[in-house]
C-alpha cells in the first residue's frame, strides 16, 4: 500500500464508519409497532361525544394501522383524523372515537371503562391489543335549565384555566367532585373563588383579594344568592424539579361537577370542563421510543 493511498483509505473509514453510526442511531429510533398515548376521559350522559385517540408511527417504513376495535363494546365509530404532527423520526397520528348510545349504555353500568384496544394493520399481521388508558362515564347527568349557569371561560396552551359560573337563583351549594381530578393531587391544582353581589353598605375588598382556596378545602354546604359568581381556576403541572412526570404525556378530560338545591327543594347539577393535551418535544418523543422499544424487547 503506497503512503499517497492512506489518506484516501482513511476517509472512506471516516464516511463508513458515520454512515454506520447513523444507521444504528436511525434504528434505535424506529418503534416496531405503534405507540399509543394514555387518555383518561371523564364522559357526560348523553350519546355522540368524540375522543381522539393519539399514537406514534414511523415516520418511514413500521407497522401502519388500519383500523381499531373495542372489544366488549359496540356501535362507536372510528375514523382517521386528518391533523398529524411530523416529528423527525415519528408521526402523531390519531383516530377519532365517536361513543353512540349502545356503547354509552355499556359504560353506564358499574365498573364499566374503554382501557384497551385491538389494533389491526395494513399489512395483514395479527392483531394486537394495546391499552389506551381509560374512557368512562363520570356517573351523573346535567340538570336541564339549571341556576347555576356557565358565564365564561378560558384554557391556554400553558396547562391552566378558569370557568365563571353565575348563580341566576338563590341556592345552595353541596358539592364540587370528579374522581379523575382527585386522582390527580400530585399534577392537578383547583381553586374555588366564591364571590357574592356587592353591597354597597359592606366594605368591598380590594380586586384580587379573593384569590380562592383549593377545591377539596372549600367548605360547604354554602348558601349562594342571586348574583353570585364561581371562579374554578385550575392548571397542571407534571414538573418534578428539572424533569417531567411521565403522566405529562397523558391526555385528561374531566367534568368537575357542581352540585347543590335550589330555594324550592329541587337538586341541580352542572359540570366545568378541564382539559389538558400534551405538547410533546422532540425529547419527549424519544423517551417514548425508547420505551416502547424496550417493552417490546
Amino acid at each position: 500500500m503506497s503512503r499517497r493511498s492512506l489518506p484516501l483509505i482513511l476517509v472512506i473509514a471516516v464516511i463508513l464508519a458515520g454512515w454506520i453510526g447513523n444507521g444504528i442511531y436511525y434504528e434505535r429510533q424506529q418503534v416496531d409497532k405503534p405507540v399509543f398515548f394514555q387518555q383518561y376521559i371523564e364522559l357526560g350522559d348523553y350519546e355522540g361525544q368524540q375522543v381522539e385517540l393519539s399514537y406514534l408511527e414511523n415516520a418511514n417504513g413500521g407497522k401502519r394501522i388500519s383500523t381499531l376495535e373495542f372489544p366488549g363494546f359496540e356501535l362507536y365509530r372510528i375514523e382517521n383524523a386528518q391533523n398529524d404532527q411530523q416529528y423527525r423520526y415519528q408521526i402523531n397520528k390519531k383516530f377519532l372515537l365517536s361513543i353512540d348510545k349502545p356503547t354509552l349504555d355499556i359504560l353506564r353500568q358499574p365498573g364499566k371503562a374503554i382501557t384497551k384496544a385491538k389494533v389491526y394493520y395494513r399489512d395483514g399481521t395479527k392483531a394486537d391489543e394495546v391499552d389506551i388508558g381509560e374512557i368512562r362515564y363520570s356517573g351523573k347527568t346535567f340538570t336541564p335549565h339549571s341556576p347555576v349557569e356557565h358565564s365564561s371561560s378560558m384554557g391556554s396552551s400553558d396547562n391552566l384555566g378558569y370557568s365563571v359560573l353565575r348563580v341566576a337563583e338563590p341556592v345552595t351549594l353541596t358539592t364540587i367532585e370528579s374522581e379523575l381530578a382527585a386522582s390527580l393531587p400530585d399534577w392537578l391544582k383547583i381553586d374555588i373563588a366564591v364571590t357574592s353581589p356587592a353591597d354597597p353598605k359592606i366594605p368591598q375588598p380590594e380586586a384580587g383579594a379573593n384569590e380562592g382556596v383549593p377545591w377539596q378545602e372549600l367548605r360547604l354546604p354554602m348558601e349562594l344568592p342571586k348574583g353570585t359568581t364561581i371562579k374554578i381556576s385550575y392548571r397542571f403541572n407534571f414538573n418534578q424539579g428539572d424533569d417531567r412526570a411521565e403522566e405529562a404525556l397523558n391526555y385528561y378530560k374531566i367534568l368537575l361537577w357542581v352540585e347543590g338545591m335550589e330555594k324550592n327543594g329541587r337538586a341541580f347539577r352542572t359540570a366545568v370542563h378541564i382539559q389538558y393535551d400534551p405538547y410533546p418535544s422532540e425529547d419527549d418523543i424519544r423517551e417514548m421510543t425508547r420505551n416502547a422499544r424496550r417493552q417490546e424487547r
